[in-house]
């Protein structure tokens, strides 16, 4: 399961696309509405919110393609590992902190703060204590099923298992059932190396061990969604006949 020469030409043009649409649309906001603004905390909220998330959120992608380039064959070491997971866990928790300075920003510009619902725990794009107050076409855009599902699904429940559940986490390689056969064995070897005070050959097996699998192409919030993930895909595999 690793990309062909069309998907990573497809995928590394795309994402130049997303870096320079997303410098594009900080400097448009700091150029061309911050200066409209007449309220100071929305001021605020747009430019050290928004703008500074939308660098961070650029950043964080950068960093993402370059411990993980898309036609990378080798694992990570568990420093890259750690290093990708750290540059996840900041997109996901500023995609989500946008959207509630965005919130702010519209709020405090139409004097609006102090009449929602439950207060600072009822601001958000996506909470209908702020939506109250939103403008219809905005309203509409939101309530849209792509929206809605993207927030649900992908948004806020990366979100809150970052927050409040497991974090992301970045599986250190993917294996054949050949390949985990051999790692099992290599393993049994090195038990039986340590417990022989062998330790310079373990240093040796454990080389062999880690050059075992591909780099994985996923990430999830829970080792669960991994297997279910993991066994869809082998299923589909098979029955392509791969």
């Amino acid at each position: 399961m690793h990309y062909d020469e069309g998907q990573i030409e497809e995928i590394e043009t795309a994402k130049e696309q997303v870096l320079a649409a997303l410098e594009d649309l900080r400097l448009s906001i700091a150029r061309d509405i911050a200066p409209s603004l007449n309220n100071s905390k929305a001021n605020e909220h747009l430019l050290h919110g928004v703008c500074g998330r939308l660098k961070l959120i650029r950043r964080c992608i950068e960093n993402t393609f370059n411990t993980f380039p898309v036609d990378r064959k080798t694992v990570m070491t568990e420093e890259e590992r750690s290093d990708l997971e750290i540059n996840l866990h900041a997109f996901v928790i500023n995609i989500n902190g946008l959207q509630d300075n965005l919130a702010w920003v519209y709020l405090f510009e139409k004097e609006l703060s102090e009449k929602v619902d439950n207060g600072a725990q009822g601001v958000g794009l996506f909470k209908r204590q702020t939506q109250a107050h939103l403008p219809a076409d905005l309203r509409d855009y939101l309530s849209k099923e792509t929206i809605k599902n993207w927030h649900k699904q992908y948004a806020k429940d990366y979100r809150d298992a970052l927050a409040h559940r497991i974090p992301l986490y970045v599986p250190p390689f993917q294996v054949t059932d050949a390949d985990m056969q051999k790692y099992q064995d290599i393993e049994r070897q090195i038990h039986e190396k340590i417990e022989a005070k062998d330790f310079d050959e373990v240093f040796d097996i454990y080389g062999k061990q880690e050059a075992i699998g591909k780099p994985s192409l996923v990430y999830a919030h829970s080792t669960r969604d991994l297997d279910s993930f993991f066994t869809h895909t082998s299923s589909s595999a098979n029955n392509s006949g791969r």
